[in-house]
């Protein structure tokens, strides 16, 4: 199971994302890699996808 910290600062993440902020920010914002970011955020778009 994902650790809660991390799950919370990946939705903040896709959060800033839907409005507009960039990665760079984003990764400050949160603490993240910008690859962590990235992996989530494309995790989060083939979920999305498929729940459609």
């Amino acid at each position: 199971m994902k650790d809660i910290y991390f799950q919370a600062k990946v939705e903040m993440a896709k959060t800033l994302c839907t409005h507009g902020v960039g990665l760079p920010l984003i990764s400050t914002a949160t603490g993240l890699t910008l690859h962590q970011i990235k992996c989530e955020l494309k995790k989060a778009s083939k979920f999305k996808s498929r729940s459609r």
